[in-house]
């Protein structure tokens, strides 16, 4: 019996888990800190993220971030620069961000946030590798 329980789990293989490693271009050197979030299409610009990632900005324009063990699945990312460490994305009177920020698939929003179709990516079992430019 237990033969074939094992069997059945080597069969039956879970969706594997690999990181997703996004290098991030256009930042203020020494500026801040970089948060990254993380979102399926649930939970999407909320504060309920999938993920979230931190660090500082160094002395280079270009910073290579990675979120280890992420499941197989559609996301997308949305990236800024807290230049102020403020710790939030800080907007003009009208509510546009006045802070570098950038999305997966490098949408550039003019006018209101980019929808979840127009910046998702779908991670497979293999890591995923991605580029985002901050505006």
């Amino acid at each position: 019996m237990l033969y074939f329980l094992i069997l059945s789990m080597l069969v039956h293989k879970q969706p594997l888990n690999h990181s997703i490693v996004v290098t991030i271009a256009d930042i203020k050197p020494s500026k801040g800190s970089i948060f990254i979030a993380l979102y399926d299409v649930n939970n999407f610009l909320t504060t309920t993220y999938s993920l979230t990632k931190v660090v500082v900005a160094g002395k280079v324009t270009t910073q290579q971030i990675t979120l280890p063990t992420v499941s197989t699945g559609t996301y997308a990312i949305a990236v800024y620069q807290d230049v102020n460490n403020n710790r939030q994305l800080d907007k003009n009177f009208v509510g546009l961000p006045v802070e570098p920020f950038g999305f997966s698939n490098n949408v550039r929003p003019v006018f209101s946030a980019p929808s979840f179709g127009e910046v998702k990516f779908r991670h497979s079992n293999q890591a995923t590798a991605l580029h985002i430019s901050l505006d």
